[in-house]
């Protein structure tokens, strides 16, 4: 789910909402999928590179960082940042 989600928002030339929408469920099912195992997290790097080389306008969206915050937060007990009591 999250790589046609991802295919469906990078290929578009304009950013409507959406688009913006579609970015915030790349986070979540991103986040799951790294639940699952880590190859989840390529579909971030992949993602990553695309925006930096073909459309960085991306990069202005407070929503791409709103579903990395998504991400991050079910990527977070895989990298031991989780809270020790």
């Amino acid at each position: 789910m999250a790589l046609l989600v991802m295919i469906d928002f990078l290929a578009a030339k304009t950013i409507s909402s959406s688009h913006r929408k579609k970015i915030l469920w790349f986070g979540l099912f991103s986040g799951w999928a790294v639940l699952s195992k880590y190859q989840g997290i390529f579909l971030w790097v992949g993602a990553l590179i695309y925006i930096l080389i073909y459309n960085r306008n991306w990069l202005k969206e407070f929503t791409l960082y709103l579903a990395g915050s998504y991400y991050g937060n079910f990527a977070a007990p895989h990298l031991g940042m989780e809270s020790s009591e």
